[in-house]
């Protein structure tokens, strides 16, 4: 859902989540530019904040459980693998991903969460811990 200004009514955006949690970021870059990862290993665009549903990123096939931005470094954003073992990185603001060698293969849950700082990504996991590791800038 999103909130319309006009009406002040929260209006339904048509994204379809059948099972799963879904993630949802907001590029910090770029206002009213969101990036939705599925439950089913989709990355989704979404574009005036939340009006104009662009479609999935190329790339981002498979690869999407969880989505995050870095507020510090402008284009950096990271997906994980609903399994945690591959990592892609994005240097464009989340408009291409490529795999980052080794990912984050973190022991344990299926179920993440993921977080960047200052090129060092963060993966929450349920039971398993918090795991960090550098990334390229």
């Amino acid at each position: 859902y999103r909130r319309d200004p006009e009406s002040d009514k929260w209006i339904p955006v048509p994204l379809k989540n059948k099972h799963g949690q879904a993630t949802i970021a907001a590029d910090p870059f770029e206002p009213g530019r969101f990036v939705y990862a599925s439950p089913d290993g989709h990355l989704i665009e979404i574009l005036e904040g939340g009006t104009r549903i662009v479609g999935n990123i190329p790339g981002g096939e498979g690869a999407a459980y969880s989505i995050a931005f870095d507020p510090h470094v402008k284009g950096l954003a990271a997906t994980v693998s609903k399994d945690g073992g591959e990592l892609w990185l994005s240097h464009d603001g989340a408009r291409t991903f490529s795999v980052v060698k080794d990912g984050m293969h973190v022991p344990g849950s299926v179920w993440h969460k993921l977080f960047l700082d200052r090129g060092r990504v963060f993966m929450l996991t349920r039971g398993s811990g918090v795991w960090m590791r550098r990334v390229v800038l």
